[in-house]
């Protein structure tokens, strides 16, 4: 099907007799580009636009990729940071950017004879908010990816069977995207931003995002981040805390100036890195205790990616228990279709919610799975005793209560119950053993 619809996307072509392509890098417009320049020749040119908001790497990438493949590229300057419009940042920036854009490409196609302006858009942006598509709608540029229906699953596959090397690569919008709506967007913040994101790209993070939000106190940075290269001497289980451990890793070479880290210290500290109740496994016997601190929606869904990644996730037991003020129907929803089987615990703190109030979420999300409701997490843990698989998750208390009916954690004073709110100051903790 992909073959059909390259065959028609380079019918399309040929049938433009000429093609100016606007041009980014990214990896729809290599394949418009790559394809233009089989059917056209020099009867096409690819153009990228160049501002603040365009991150040098990939400015340096996408000319590497044009000169490696053999297609004339033209790099212009574009203005639209002179337009209060755009750098208002409405909901709508896109639009500024793209008619700044192709106010820039008309001229240059009608001065170079070429008869049709394209740019990347395909089928699967059909239906996304795209103000962009609306300038380019009343420039009348065309949109020969979409034409031919071509999806972006199909365009990578292409991509990969032309030889490009964009195939795999990661969506990178422009790094205005990074910037709130409402929130002024200016070359200053871009530039911080970029500088940010380079860093977290040479510390071998492919998908990255610094998001710069404005406060009351000074700006602020949320990091987004994908996976990066696994650091192989870290004895933590999950890709997030591989994550985190690269991202440590990348801080702490970023500031070597200031802060000088023999290398062989970091590799040696990482290695002894424990982190008890994150993805910690315990073996009694012939059963395995996973125990989990995730207590809410996002964190269940790291201890779901986890359990996929490294463990039989499809016919798990689950013991969940939760803190009042937690999401706790959207936490149990989002692991409860892993599961054979769930026992819904107490939290040993006055805080602890009504287990029996998740039962109808985890029999909405999975209505095949037996759902237990026990009076204390030593009960649920005995009913559990002869499976070979059990989660414990849903709150660092009930996490921590299992550490020390497990025997792994010393059993803590009344004063330290007291202060953290770990039950009444008379609860025992015997062990399982006990």
């Amino acid at each position: 099907m992909a073959d059909e619809k390259l065959n028609r996307l380079r019918d399309i072509l040929r049938g433009y007799e000429s093609c100016l392509v606007a041009y980014s890098g990214g990896v729809d417009s290599v394949l418009l580009a790559h394809v233009a320049h089989e059917m056209l020749g020099e009867r096409m040119l690819a153009v990228i636009a160049d501002s603040p908001s365009l991150p040098r790497r990939e400015l340096a990438e996408a000319r590497g990729i044009a000169e490696a493949h053999g297609f004339p590229l033209r790099i212009i300057h574009t203005q639209e940071f002179a337009n209060a419009d755009y750098t208002g940042n409405p909901v709508n920036r896109c639009y500024y950017c793209k008619h700044e854009l192709f106010t820039r490409l008309e001229p240059i196609a009608i001065d170079g004879g070429f008869a049709v302006l394209a740019y990347g858009e395909n089928a699967s942006d059909i239906g996304d908010h795209r103000p962009g598509a609306e300038a380019a709608k009343l420039f009348e540029v065309r949109a020969p990816l979409k034409e031919a229906g071509l999806a972006k699953g199909e365009i990578r596959a292409l991509s990969a069977a032309l030889g490009l090397p964009t195939a795999d690569k990661p969506q990178m919008p422009c790094l205005s995207s990074r910037i709130p709506y409402g929130q002024t967007v200016t070359p200053e913040k871009l530039a911080m931003i970029e500088q940010a994101e380079g860093v977290l790209r040479d510390a071998g993070f492919r998908e990255v995002r610094v998001r710069h939000h404005e406060q009351p106190g000074g700006a602020l940075a949320k990091i987004e981040l994908g996976q990066a290269e696994s650091i192989a001497d870290l004895p933590l289980l999950g890709w997030h805390q591989q994550t985190n451990a690269s991202l440590a890793k990348a801080v702490v070479g970023r500031l070597q100036g200031e802060l000088p880290v023999p290398p062989g210290a970091i590799r040696a500290g990482l290695a002894k890195v424990h982190w008890p109740g994150r993805l910690q496994v315990i073996q009694r016997g012939e059963q395995t205790v996973l125990l989990d601190g995730a207590h809410n929606a996002e964190g269940a869904a790291m201890l779901r990616q986890a359990l996929a990644d490294g463990f039989s996730a499809d016919s798990t037991v689950f013991i969940l228990g939760m803190v009042d003020e937690k999401d706790g129907a959207g936490f149990c929803a989002e692991l409860a279709t892993l599961a054979k089987r769930i026992v819904l615990s107490p939290v040993s703190s006055a805080r602890s919610a009504k287990p029996d109030g998740f039962v109808m979420a985890c029999k909405a999300a999975n209505p095949v799975a037996a759902i237990e409701v026990a009076e204390s997490l030593g009960q649920a843990l005995e009913w559990c005793a002869a499976e070979p698989f059990v989660v414990v998750a849903g709150s660092f208390y009930l996490v921590g209560e299992a550490m020390e009916r497990l025997g792994v954690a010393p059993t803590p004073s009344e004063a330290e119950r007291q202060l953290n709110d770990w039950g009444e100051p008379g609860r025992s903790a015997k062990t399982l053993s006990d």
